[in-house]
């Protein structure tokens, strides 16, 4: 794409070259014109229509080099992000897994079941979440699977809270009823992350 001064220089060129060209038209002495003086205005002319060619041919140069560069930029995000999607998918997939391993327990009214669920869960997570802190977000490309990176992170340390808030109660006064209240939250929590994460691979092309 040619920009205002990419015009400019090229209007110079053509307003010098015209001038130049009339000048020489009105200063040469046609009644006496021979073969070399012919010779003189052909390689004049044949030198001109080179400075032109040669000129749109660099412009179409540059402006190939530019896009192939950006195309070349764009498909390193797209597989940046393709790989960053699945370091994030698969932490979404631990964490769905550990809500639904304390949604059972909870269900079973099992207090040394729920505990269990409880320290596995955040240990499993505890990785997760530390991993996915440590992916350079300025370099995704996207806002969209930026913000769901940060959702996705956001999900996994709330479950951490609520199961540590689950282990510090005393033996035998959990409550069960307390759990189921809170772990669809947490799954609609975890869903609305990896939706949003979709949305940001869609804004930069990866499908």
């Amino acid at each position: 794409m040619l920009t205002w001064l990419t015009w400019f220089r090229w209007a110079t060129l053509i307003i010098i070259l015209s001038i130049t060209g009339y000048y020489g038209y009105r200063t040469t002495p046609w009644s006496v014109v021979d073969v070399t003086v012919t010779a003189y205005w052909v390689q004049a002319i044949g030198t001109i229509i080179a400075i032109l060619v040669s000129f749109h041919l660099m412009r179409k140069q540059s402006a190939a080099a530019v896009k192939l560069v950006a195309d070349t930029d764009i498909r390193t995000m797209q597989r940046r992000a393709q790989a960053v999607s699945a370091v994030i998918d698969r932490a979404y997939q631990k964490l769905c897994m550990c809500i639904d391993n304390a949604r059972k327990a909870a269900e079973k009214q099992d207090d040394i079941s729920i505990r269990a669920v409880c320290t596995t869960s955040r240990v499993v997570l505890n990785h997760s979440r530390v991993t996915l802190e440590q992916i350079p977000a300025h370099e995704l490309g996207s806002y969209t699977l930026v913000q769901g990176l940060h959702l996705v992170i956001d999900a996994i340390s709330m479950f951490e809270r609520m199961a540590e808030s689950w282990q510090r109660q005393p033996q035998g006064t959990l409550t069960p009823q307390d759990i189921l209240k809170e772990v669809p939250d947490l799954a609609k929590m975890a869903k609305e992350a990896k939706e949003t994460v979709m949305a940001g691979l869609v804004d930069i092309g990866v499908t």
